[in-house]
């Protein structure tokens, strides 16, 4: 079991057990978790679910302020992800979990770059500097008890980090600084302090204006010259053309292990030619990975709402119509629930949900998309919308007409 842990994933990435669920909200509301879990609740099961919507949001809040990329992190189960040797996803943790306990358990094994952990405490991210140490911890972990509960490990995707760990610390410093001098000495003069703060804090460079067929492998080549290299990647798009092909934008992120290599780097490799272009070399900021496609949209589900309706697949069977009216009805006004019967009376396995504005559908779909009901994954789209009157007609008139 441990060593399929290594290449099987079984589950996604923000999944939290309803006992951890529980035990996070029991602690914020500073209530017992028997008096949470009241079994005389009619609600209990659509109570959990928008408990655990509400953790999954403010863990995504967290992971994006500390330089994981979401939208990455959400497609870790597609084919052809490249995974990271070094970087971990620590899952099934008891909701009393701290971030000392977790460093701790994994120091033991290596040094670490960095460990994030949410306020729900449930689920955490560890980076180490080293992937032997890495994977010996990923072996020496996987599946073993911690406190009530086998930890569930996982391999990251590569690119799950926007920014290196120091770049975090130095926005989170310099965002406190700066409010300290602007009091006594201006807006703009404390930027023009801090410039320089910034960017000796960061590892990573930003290379702009490369050859569209420059690859990362001969960006590899040209920037190991100057030291260690953590990571190197050029940002890619779909390419409009071929369907399921990705085409380089231009540019990429180069992040040296060490922050004087990268100073070098940047000096001496300015206006490099490199495939015939000239390229322009610098830190890496919250600007320029806010445009890499790092922070591209997702693209799971359609950037604009199609319909009013959603469908609500992978419905557990004990599911009722309640429960629907209960857990969709804090995004907005809803017009009709329905969930579809077989001859003796059973649920389908699906329900629809239908709101009276497109921007409530959007916003139940989004919040609601890795929620479990009755521990049971839902799997929600825009259903198709229902015809009018007038196209019902339109519609019986061609059939006539062609009969």
């Amino acid at each position: 079991q441990r060593r399929n842990a290594e290449v099987s994933i079984n589950w996604n990435s923000l999944f939290l057990r309803s006992d951890s669920v529980a035990g996070a909200m029991a602690k914020r509301l500073g209530v017992s978790k028997s008096k949470l879990l009241d079994p005389s609740s009619a609600d209990l099961a659509s109570r959990l679910a928008l408990a655990e919507t509400s953790i999954i949001q403010e863990t995504k809040d967290y992971l994006q302020e500390h330089g994981v990329d979401l939208d990455v992190l959400g497609r870790h189960q597609a084919g052809g992800i490249q995974r990271s040797r070094t970087s971990i996803l620590v899952k099934n943790l008891p909701a009393s979990t701290t971030e000392a306990e977790v460093r701790q358990m994994f120091e033991d094994h290596g040094p670490l770059l960095r460990v994030l952990l949410p306020p729900s405490g449930v689920v955490a991210l560890v980076e180490f500097t080293d992937a032997p140490d890495a994977k010996k911890a990923f072996r020496a972990l996987a599946y073993t008890p911690f406190k009530h509960a086998p930890l569930f490990l996982e391999w990251l995707p590569e690119a799950v980090f926007s920014c290196a760990p120091d770049a975090v610390r130095a926005k989170k410093k310099k965002t406190d600084s700066k409010s300290a001098i602007e009091a006594s000495v201006g807006t703009a003069a404390a930027e023009e302090l801090l410039e320089e703060t910034a960017e000796s804090a960061s590892n990573t460079l930003y290379i702009k204006n490369l050859n569209f067929d420059t690859t990362e492998e001969k960006l590899r080549e040209v920037f190991s010259a100057y030291g260690q290299l953590r990571s190197v990647r050029i940002a890619r798009k779909s390419d409009p053309k071929r369907a399921g092909a990705k085409v380089s934008m231009g540019f990429g992120f180069v992040e040296f292990a060490k922050h004087d290599e990268a100073v070098k780097a940047i000096k001496t490799a300015q206006h490099a030619l490199v495939d015939d272009h000239r390229i322009q070399v610098k830190f890496s900021d919250k600007k320029v990975e806010v445009a890499a496609p790092s922070k591209r949209k997702d693209t799971t589900f359609p950037s604009k709402p199609t319909s009013t309706k959603l469908l609500v697949k992978n419905l557990a069977f004990e599911a009722t119509r309640k429960d629907l009216m209960a857990l969709f009805g804090p995004f907005g006004s809803i017009k009709s629930v329905r969930i579809p019967k077989k001859f003796d009376r059973t649920s389908r396995g699906f329900g629809f949900v239908e709101y009276r504005s497109l921007k409530d559908a959007k916003s139940a779909l989004e919040n609601l998309r890795h929620t479990h009901l009755y521990g049971r994954h839902l799997v929600l789209e825009y259903a198709a919308r229902d015809k009018t009157v007038d196209e019902l007609r339109a519609q019986a008139k061609q059939q006539l007409d062609a009969a």
